[in-house]
């Protein structure tokens, strides 16, 4: 009822002693949360362009706009904002995929299956990224 999400705490571990995450819209329809060292990877490629880009501008801001930067209170939980709740679908239960270097959260109605192991995209996937 409150609309918070508690992270597993070995989750929270991994994101580091900030405890800071970015929740991000993806465009298949869930969030994606980044750590803020992850975040502050990508935004660092930007640190060199000329502060006053218009273009480089307004899509980080589009980025930003649509985006939450939050902290995890003492119990481990987050609060999402109602935008994005609403953007996921996200009314009650959720599921949380990781992809290690992100964490997907979807609303369980939509959530894709994770009951089998799917060789050929697994055997891709090892095999495109060269892992």
């Amino acid at each position: 009822p409150k609309k918070r999400l508690t992270f597993p705490s070995q989750w929270r571990n991994a994101i580091g002693e900030e405890g800071v995450i970015f929740v991000l819209p993806d465009p298949r329809g869930c969030l994606m949360v980044l750590s803020q060292a992850e975040m502050a990877a990508k935004i660092q490629r930007f640190k060199n362009k000329a502060l006053f880009d218009s273009a480089l501008n307004s899509k980080l801001q589009a980025i930003a706009s649509n985006s939450d930067q939050l902290a995890f209170d003492t119990q481990g939980r987050i609060r999402i904002s109602d935008k994005l709740l609403r953007y996921a679908e996200i009314e009650d239960e959720v599921v949380l995929l990781t992809g290690f270097t992100n964490i997907e959260i979807w609303a369980a109605k939509k959530a894709p299956s994770s009951d089998v192991v799917d060789m050929d995209k697994y055997t891709n996937a090892i095999k495109d990224l060269g892992f």
